[in-house]
């Protein structure tokens, strides 16, 4: 009996070996704005580790990301992190460590094993590496875990969500401007866009809102014109040099408009799916330059509201203008962004182009 207690007990422990391929490995990131990428390395990690140490960026190590002040607080990576792992049984396997530098416990821990790392993390693997044979540690097995790509072959990342390339789950926004069609606005809609996506307020003076450090697109002529007025220089200016759909003649406003560096249609009632493109690329442009700009719009710019919305980065400002309602004031969020699509452009009419349109 006590002989065969034995045996069964060594054929658990050897199974149990087994199941993993590393008895503790650790992995670090961001974690902004979890999105299928981070869960398809987690996932990775977990499935081929006994126990995994989670190190969490603080603000030491992403300071010179793109738009880092729009990266979310440590609290809130930190508990949709823990909120993934809880839901897929791996929270009682996992430690969440604060990441100051980049070698987190690798440096006092003899037991690592593993380290897991996208291609651009190897450096730091291998600088781990050396500091622990210095430590007269012996060194991890550096996994690199492939990445998780969008539809145009792109890797999915925390910064394309920021500046308004994709969604979580690397659906890309440039996807809802099909360059072989232009978008009808229906008739069902007209009255849902007369509905404020933010707040309303008559100037910036009465909206109290602290503007400062914020990428503001301002869409129309008398919102622009307006905002400069007030002091606030929009990084992009999007106007059409009318209003209530008659040329504007007032001095007191045209010399307030940016001079425009773009010219491009868009008919009434719809949006230039070519001209919404080209905006993207334009706000882009302005996020890692920093440089305003003006465009002008032939035709009626108030429906290229909603890819602006949809392409600006988030927590940007977007000012528009309802008739005889006044100026709206939206903050971009990923809320935002959604109910852009589902109730908006997923509604509208698509027209397939022919040769000479």
């Amino acid at each position: 009996m006590y002989e065969y207690s034995i045996v069964i007990n060594y054929q658990i422990e050897c199974l149990g070996f087994m199941k993993y391929k590393y008895k503790h490995a650790i992995l670090g990131g961001t974690f902004d704005h979890m999105h299928i990428g981070h869960k398809q390395f987690l996932d990775y990690a977990f499935e081929n580790s006994e126990k995994v140490t989670v190190g969490i960026a603080t603000s030491t190590l992403f300071n010179t990301k793109i738009l880092y002040s729009y990266i979310q607080s440590y609290d809130i990576r930190k508990n949709a992190l823990e909120a993934y792992l809880r839901i897929k049984g791996y929270l009682d396997r996992a430690r969440l460590i604060r990441l100051k530098d980049i070698y987190g416990n690798s440096l006092n821990d003899r037991a690592i094993d593993a380290i897991f790392v996208s291609e651009s993390g190897v450096k730091n693997a291998e600088l781990i590496n050396k500091k622990r044979r210095e430590n007269k540690f012996l060194p991890v097995e550096i996994v690199i875990v492939p990445l998780c790509n969008d539809s145009q072959g792109n890797a999915i990342s925390a910064t394309g969500i920021r500046i308004g390339v994709s969604d979580r789950n690397g659906d890309l926004f440039q996807n809802y401007f099909d360059k072989d069609f232009t978008l009808i606005l229906p008739r069902e809609l007209r009255k849902n866009l007369q509905k404020p996506f933010g707040k309303i307020a008559q100037n910036l003076e009465d909206s109290k809102l602290n503007l400062e450090n914020k990428f503001v697109i301002a869409i129309g002529d008398i919102v622009t014109a307006n905002s400069i007025k007030s002091g606030l220089k929009p990084n992009i200016a999007i106007f059409d040099l009318m209003t209530k759909r008659k040329i504007i003649v007032e001095k007191s406003i045209l010399n307030l408009l940016p001079t425009p560096e773009y010219n491009f249609p868009n008919k009434q009632g719809t949006i230039n799916t070519n001209t919404a493109l080209q905006i993207q690329k334009i706000i882009n442009k302005s996020i890692f330059s920093g440089k305003k700009v003006g465009i002008q719009i032939n035709g009626e710019e108030d429906l290229l509201t909603l890819p602006a919305i949809l392409f600006a980065p988030l927590n940007a400002v977007i000012l528009y203008g309802i008739k005889d309602i006044g100026m709206v004031i939206v903050k971009v969020t990923e809320h935002k962004k959604l109910l852009i699509r589902t109730q908006y452009l997923n509604k509208f009419i698509k027209l397939k182009l022919t040769s000479g349109s």
